[in-house]
């Protein structure tokens, strides 16, 4: 009777030590697979930053040096942009929900853009549109009539939440096909060169802004001789 357990105890530890080598290994191989992925991941976010900023930076040079560059980078990342989601929705012809708010708000940045032109060539909205953007809320009243400063950053804001419709879609990473993670890393990496201009345009306008305040602050008259 004593072997018999003897037997069996030594059979179960024998099982769970098996169990255990079993899950190291399970563990190993996740593990190595996820590093793969990430890799893969890091090695194509890298291909799309070096693809786009090279696109963007040929359309730079195509256009007329007079302009301010920084207002380039940002028209033409917008521009990308739109053009990225739109192939997306190609690849996805049921109208993904995603897709189609991306296209609604960078297309909206872009409008709300042509307010302040932005783009340096003179054109500016319709009445329709921007009615249009007053009536969707985007606007809050006659462009003549918006600070500046609150329609940049509106801009920023509409573009950043098309770029959380990607951030989204990143989540299911997994589940896309190759293309689709390309155009995700693609908008992702347009996103930066917007960015980068925005961040320079609004320091530049704060500057603007505090030499305005200074020129106009009160100076004290000069002391007069008796």
């Amino acid at each position: 009777m004593k072997d018999i357990i003897k037997y069996e105890n030594f059979y179960f530890l024998m099982a769970m030590i098996a169990m255990i080598i079993v899950a190291i290994l399970i563990a190993g191989i996740v593990l190595v697979c996820t590093d793969s992925i990430e890799v893969r991941r890091q090695k194509s976010c890298r291909a799309a930053k070096k693809r786009v900023g090279e696109i963007l930076s040929a359309r730079l040079k195509e256009c007329d040096p007079l302009y301010d560059k920084n207002l380039l980078k940002i028209t033409h990342a917008m521009n990308y942009i739109l053009e990225q989601f739109q192939y997306w929705k190609s690849l996805h012809p049921g109208n993904d929900r995603v897709i189609m708010f991306g296209i609604d708000f960078i297309s909206c940045a872009i409008m709300l853009s042509r307010t302040i032109d932005m783009y340096q060539d003179g054109l500016k909205l319709t009445a329709d549109q921007e009615s249009q953007l007053i009536e969707w809320r985007i606007l809050r009243k006659p462009a003549y009539e918006c600070d500046k400063n609150i329609i940049i950053s509106d801009i920023f804001k509409l573009v950043k939440d098309a770029i959380d419709c990607v951030e989204c879609r990143m989540e299911d990473f997994c589940s896309y096909k190759k293309e689709d993670s390309n155009i995700l890393y693609r908008i992702k990496a347009a996103f930066e060169i917007f960015k980068s201009g925005m961040e320079v345009i609004k320091e530049k306008n704060k500057e603007e802004l505090e030499d305005m305040l200074i020129r106009l602050e009160p100076h004290s008259p000069p002391l007069c001789r008796v």
